[in-house]
């Protein structure tokens, strides 16, 4: 067995981690490569983050911090065509914690436009997660009944509360939180709404080996007094969270951002202040919806 020195097992560990700024925000995050694994139907290789998201990189999208780091500059923005969320009636961290925890209570229409946005900004093709490749991730981690609760934040040891990101010892992929803390939303063969993982009030014994728990809406937002009901938040899913993966080309390198994506499908139902920018005032600004 040949051992490499330290310096240069740092240095290839660290090639398979991709530092991502977020252009006109003070945000970054990493993420990991990930190898493909066909027969698991995962064909090529992707990067997924180390980390759920966090409420710090979710605020800058549904609070546009980053219009307003540009407001001083005319130029127009690509992702000025992604719509933002509406303002929760309640507070979606359920007092938590906020800065450094997991973003959570977010629909699967939020998740994908906030992946959307990122996309934009940075020009690189993030997405949820297919179920294939969250379990890909879950089968290479590592992660199993007996040691589960040195990596996850489950109902055995979170007293019913998200915690930071990145307190738990990280899984053999590098990833932290894949189990326990929120749950992660997952993207089903058949384009279905579907959640993975577990979350802070989950047991050890549900949360592995990972089983699919499908959109529920009719418990997930059964308390939300709006007429219609918010498309962007979870009033009484307060432990559903994500977790972004970044596509990679033939060549293996991040993938660019696609030309169409959610903006272009059908809405449901919403109220004025979710709409989407006005097409014209988007055609005015050299943008097309």
């Amino acid at each position: 067995m040949v051992c490499l020195p330290a310096m240069i097992l740092a240095l290839l560990l660290a090639a398979d981690v991709l530092h991502q700024k977020v252009p006109g925000t003070i945000h970054a995050f990493d993420m990991v490569r990930i190898q493909a694994s066909p027969e698991q139907g995962v064909p090529k290789a992707f990067f997924v983050g180390k980390t759920e998201v966090s409420w710090d990189l979710l605020d800058a999208y549904r609070f546009e911090l980053d219009r307003k780091a540009e407001a001083e500059t005319p130029a127009s923005e690509p992702s000025d065509i992604v719509a933002r969320p509406s303002k929760p009636y309640i507070a979606m961290d359920r007092s938590f914690g906020h800065n450094g925890y997991p973003a959570i209570s977010v629909q699967f229409r939020h998740a994908r436009c906030f992946a959307r946005w990122l996309s934009l900004k940075t020009k690189r093709h993030y997405r949820l997660p297919t179920e294939a490749e969250w379990k890909l991730l879950a089968s290479r981690s590592q992660v199993n009944k007996e040691n589960i609760l040195e990596h996850a934040w489950l109902d055995e040891n979170a007293d019913w509360v998200t915690h930071p990101l990145g307190e738990k010892k990280p899984d053999a992929l590098g990833l932290f939180d894949l189990f326990g803390n929120a749950s992660e939303w997952v993207t089903g063969p058949k384009g279905e709404h579907l959640t993975y993982g577990g979350c802070y009030e989950s047991l050890a014994k549900d949360a592995f080996p990972a089983q699919a728990v499908p959109e529920d809406m009719e418990n997930w937002n059964a308390s939300d007094p709006q007429d219609p009901q918010s498309i962007w938040w979870l009033a009484d899913g307060g432990f559903v969270g994500l977790r972004l993966v970044l596509e990679t080309d033939t060549e293996g390198k991040p993938a660019k951002a696609p030309v169409k994506g959610i903006e272009h499908e059908p809405k449901p139902d919403e109220s004025p202040e979710d709409a989407k920018p006005d097409p014209n005032c988007l055609k005015e600004k050299g943008l097309s919806g």
